[in-house]
């Protein structure tokens, strides 16, 4: 998640403005001798330990724990980082029986029939410096699991997106399918005043020395989250 806030070179920054504030701040309250003795090099080599060392227990705590959603659903946060933590259900939408037709009838005749829709459920666990997705078919013929994810804000529009890559298990795969395939997609998160959506498309290379390689459109929403008591009048942007 860190990426939406600047990248890496924001979130260096912002833990080396952390560590050095804590460290002036143990050196200028440790005991000495005389005012001279706050230039001493072992005095500022023990503050700034422990002003690393705070900062970053600090940066584990808040951000890379079951805190850090909460902390994205207090405003004016939510507006920079959005809470994508916890579980989401929805539907995939594959070109499968475009392609299953393929050949067999006129071209035309394929392309108006409709896509195949799959309920999903997903399970998202966002920290700031890492996001894992966890997507289950309903019906419990695969599930997929993330190997890279990264979250983008496009400059054009300023939403915000995730895009990742996943790898699929099929545990008893249909005689036409695979046991494995990779695959990627690319969801634009989508905020309402009370819920937000993930919508997307999806690419695989299921088959694909078959020429038959999937792809659609994804669907999710997350249910609307209980503001905490410290909101006050106001809501999460959700």
């Amino acid at each position: 998640m860190y990426q939406l806030i600047g990248g890496t070179k924001a979130l260096l920054g912002g833990y080396a403005t952390l560590a050095a504030f804590i460290a002036v701040a143990f050196a200028l309250r440790a005991p000495h001798a005389a005012p001279a003795a706050w230039y001493e090099a072992a005095d500022w080599y023990d503050a700034a330990a422990r002003g690393a060392s705070i900062a970053a227990f600090l940066l584990w705590l808040f951000g890379q724990t079951a805190l850090f959603p909460i902390i994205c659903r207090v405003w004016p946060i939510g507006l920079v980082i959005p809470d994508i933590d916890g579980p989401w259900s929805g539907k995939t939408s594959s070109n499968w029986p475009r392609i299953q037709t393929r050949g067999s009838v006129d071209p035309n005749t394929s392309m108006e029939l409709p896509l195949q829709d799959v309920p999903v459920e997903v399970r998202i666990k966002a920290r700031l410096l890492n996001v894992i997705v966890t997507l289950v078919s309903e019906n419990r013929y695969s599930e997929s699991e993330t190997l890279c994810v990264r979250m983008r804000r496009d400059h054009e529009t300023g939403s915000d997106q995730i895009v990742y890559v996943y790898k699929n298990r099929t545990r008893n795969p249909k005689p036409t399918d695979e046991q494995f395939h990779m695959g990627g997609g690319c969801l634009d998160i989508v905020r309402h005043r009370r819920t937000i959506e993930l919508l997307g498309v999806y690419w695989t290379n299921r088959n694909w020395q078959r020429g038959i390689n999937t792809a659609g459109t994804i669907t999710l929403k997350k249910k609307a989250i209980k503001p905490h008591s410290w909101y006050g009048d106001r809501r999460p942007p959700l």
